[in-house]
């Protein structure tokens, strides 16, 4: 199987906060291209519930256009859209947080190479499965 050369990274991102300044970070030290996927706001809503999110998908896409860590942004609103993204880019890596090691990743299978990352509080926020799958990459 042929891989992009990209490193993957797949959440929400509301509210953009340090933790994920230091994934970006980290995933810019590979020094492949950043691809960021974003949940819009109707997936959001589904995985965290109707007072989600605190900022709109365009508020949340603008912050993460200003860093300069991040190459590429794609939006997904169903978990089918974030796995047809991930088989289309086919990314080399994908960082993913340390408590999902041994869980069923969402398009795992057309990654390469995972590359689990701890973070301080264990997760940014909770992973969320459906079906043994995480839906949301939680990093």
């Amino acid at each position: 199987m042929l891989y992009s050369n990209i490193v993957w990274l797949s959440g929400m991102f509301d509210v953009l906060h340090k933790e994920h300044i230091k994934l970006f970070k980290r995933a810019s030290e590979t020094l492949l291209p950043v691809m960021v996927a974003v949940a819009e706001d109707e997936q959001v809503r589904r995985v965290k519930g109707a007072n989600h999110p605190q900022l709109t998908f365009n508020d949340r896409i603008r912050a993460l256009e200003a860093l300069k860590l991040i190459d590429g942004i794609h939006p997904f609103s169903t978990d089918d859209e974030l796995y047809a993204l991930l088989k289309a880019n086919r990314p080399q890596l994908m960082l993913v947080d340390e408590s999902l090691r041994g869980e069923r990743v969402l398009g795992s299978a057309f990654v390469k190479q995972i590359i689990y990352i701890r973070t301080p509080d264990g997760g940014i926020s909770r992973p969320t499965i459906v079906g043994g799958t995480h839906t949301t990459l939680c990093l």
